[in-house]
């Protein structure tokens, strides 16, 4: 794997009832540019549609940390790839574990 994940979870009640949880995946290669251009970093965040879990992501973000570390744009900046995201819906997957019994009560009214 070219990549490391950690696992976060936001909970941000009681502004918010429901927690969430995401990962985070960082390249295992160096990001540092190569060569003394300017550069830029980024920060991908991939969300899930219906039915589908955060993990669901993980084949794409080890192919562009793989094939595209650093990408050299036309107009001289070198683009970084320093880390993506993949965050889940409050319904599903880890989150829905979290969050069973506000979803229970949030399904079956007060």
């Amino acid at each position: 794997m070219h990549w490391t994940r950690e696992t976060f979870v936001v909970d941000q009640r009681p502004s918010y009832r429901f927690q969430v949880v995401g990962n985070r995946y960082t390249p295992v290669a160096d990001t540092n540019s190569e060569y003394y251009a300017p550069e830029r970093r980024l920060s991908l965040v991939f969300l899930h549609g219906t039915n589908l879990f955060k993990e669901c992501f993980e084949p794409i973000i080890e192919l562009l940390f793989q094939r595209y570390p650093t990408i050299h744009s036309d107009s001289g900046e070198n683009l970084i790839l320093e880390e993506a995201w993949s965050i889940e819906c409050p319904n599903h997957g880890e989150s829905a574990i979290l969050n069973a019994e506000d979803i229970r009560r949030e399904s079956t009214g007060p």
